[in-house]
């Protein structure tokens, strides 16, 4: 890929097997920017990159989105450039290697910032865990009481009807809430890659296995659809969680870090 970006330049790059052939040599880490090569998100992402003659940087932006998601990948002063001319959203959610940290907090400060866990699922162990028969797969009609799930439970939370609609969720409903989730954040059927993200329970109503449960109807669902690449993101001080996730054949990968940021 240097090769075809001038030495020195932010260059925007339209070249989708450049990107491709960049981002599949690491499919865990770059999971959800491989979704931007689809045809259907394709018109919505715009990617840069930068190479100093040694080093290369890249950036993906979701333009008409608010806060505007931006992934970063690659050596921190090549993404230095790119962030200063291209990156001016006044609100951003970024992810980004924690090699970049520095670098980020130049341009932004954030609120919340965490240190993340990207794992992949190598040898699915479901039988470890009882299964409530109270799981269901949601459809559209649930958008609205998911919806109210995060907002009550997370703070900044961001959950876009689109997502939630062409994704895959399981839930429980009790009365007229649902309590407990796990869905996709995004999927790329190109790829076969898909990473889970939005896992949570109502706060009264954990401990129950609730959402270890719908993890894992998610999972055998998504690997009856040939995905191959499964991926799970956890904030690196979630040791209940990760304990879990390694449970059900979850192996860390790599950590990194995401944030919504506000221009500085």
């Amino acid at each position: 890929m240097a090769g075809s970006i001038e030495i020195g330049k932010v260059v925007q790059i339209t070249d989708r097997k450049l990107i491709s052939d960049y981002l599949s040599l690491d499919r865990v880490w770059s999971s959800e920017a491989l979704l931007s090569l689809d045809d259907h998100y394709w018109r919505l992402a715009t990617w840069y990159g930068y190479f100093d003659g040694k080093n290369i940087g890249l950036a993906l932006m979701f333009k008409k989105l608010s806060p505007q998601p931006v992934f970063l990948t690659g050596e921190p002063n090549c993404i230095s450039h790119i962030i200063r001319q291209e990156v001016k959203a006044n609100k951003v959610f970024l992810e980004s290697p924690l090699s970049c940290l520095g670098v980020l907090k130049l341009f932004y400060n954030f609120s919340p910032a965490l240190v993340m866990n990207k794992m992949q699922l190598h040898h699915f162990r479901p039988s470890s865990f009882p299964m409530d028969p109270q799981v269901r797969r949601l459809t559209p009609d649930d958008y609205l009481p998911a919806r109210d799930l995060y907002y009550r439970n997370t703070e900044n939370a961001v959950f876009d009807v689109d997502q939630f609609n062409e994704g895959i969720y399981f839930g429980i409903q009790i009365g007229p809430n649902i309590v407990s989730i796990a869905g996709t954040t995004v999927m790329s059927i190109d790829y076969r890659t898909v990473t889970i993200g939005n896992v949570i329970t109502d706060n009264d109503f954990r401990h129950k296995g609730y959402a270890t449960s719908c993890l894992i109807n998610l999972c055998k669902e998504l690997l009856a659809q040939s995905y191959d690449c499964i991926c799970i993101k956890v904030s690196r001080g979630n040791n209940s969680a990760l304990n879990v996730y390694r449970r059900l054949g979850f192996t860390k990968v790599c950590e990194y870090f995401e944030g919504l940021g506000t221009r500085i």
